[in-house]
């Protein structure tokens, strides 16, 4: 029996070129970026085989890297080797907030504050997170491959700010009135006795106007802490320096208690002033 002939094998083991044939090898620091090359595409390394001798032009891309555009020239003599760095692109994302004025924290460091201009490349996730007074902090995770170039972030109201706004003012405004009326002791004790009555009725006329503009309570609130402050009034009138020096601090802390129960509508006042004691 004869055997047929060995049959020939259409390439080799060692992927050599054939006639007429070339072998085209890509690798790219980093690997896994795409490699287009006469309209097949594969990741690098990659390697295309059994293509005709002739000059190509081949596509490189991948995320977060410049592309290139590179030329080969196939041989038949050999493989042709193409070496690729590929350089990180720069790029940038504008981060936004409503309202705008927060700031800008990534990886826990202050870059600013919105609008802010956030430039990579990073290798990695990056942690971003924004803060503005009376919201609360807005966190998230931020990758440049995975976002738009245009971020805008909602700050959500911080409700616990909101409630105690309205107690700060207050308690502002009886600091403030405070302070009147013991400016108000001060100027009293500098009067001659001749003066005083007269200065006297313009003295509880300015303390009207005061706790008026601050809103201390009802007209019969103000009334009862008109009349016990025009009483200390003419106390402190009778006091020696050194006695009313010594006595100030308890006359503040009795201005302080009078005022709150006073915002408390508490006409009465069950518990008296230190000073009324």
């Amino acid at each position: 029996m004869i055997a047929p002939p060995a049959q020939a094998q259409t390439k080799s083991a060692s992927a050599e070129p054939v006639a007429n044939r070339g072998i085209l090898r890509v690798q790219t620091n980093p690997s896994d970026a795409l490699i287009m090359f006469r309209s097949k595409s594969q990741h690098s390394p990659a390697t295309f085989e059994d293509v005709p001798i002739g000059k190509y032009a081949v596509q490189i891309s991948k995320p977060g890297y410049v592309d290139v555009d590179a030329e080969v020239m196939v041989q038949e003599e050999k493989p042709v080797q193409l070496a690729i760095d590929l350089e990180r692109a720069v790029t940038t994302i504008h981060l936004e907030t409503v309202p705008s004025g927060a700031k800008v924290f990534i990886n826990q460091d202050l870059r600013g504050v919105t609008p802010y201009d956030l430039e990579g490349p990073f290798e990695q996730v990056v942690q971003c997170a924004f803060e503005l007074d009376g919201f609360d902090r807005h966190e998230q995770p931020l990758k440049f491959l995975d976002h738009d170039r245009s971020i805008t972030i909602h700050l959500k109201s911080n409700e616990r700010v909101e409630a105690a706004l309205p107690q700060v003012a207050e308690t502002e405004k009886n600091r403030s009135l405070k302070e009147e009326m013991l400016d108000l002791m001060d100027r009293a004790r500098l009067i001659p006795n001749e003066n005083w009555p007269g200065q006297r009725s313009l003295m509880l006329g300015e303390l009207d106007q005061k706790l008026s503009d601050a809103g201390l309570g009802n007209p019969g609130v103000r009334k009862m802490v008109r009349y016990k402050i025009a009483t200390k009034l003419q106390e402190v009138r009778g006091m020696s320096q050194d006695d009313y020096d010594s006595s100030r601090v308890q006359i503040a802390e009795g201005i302080d208690a009078l005022i709150i129960e006073a915002r408390q509508g508490r006409a009465g006042f069950t518990t008296r002033p230190p000073y009324q004691r």
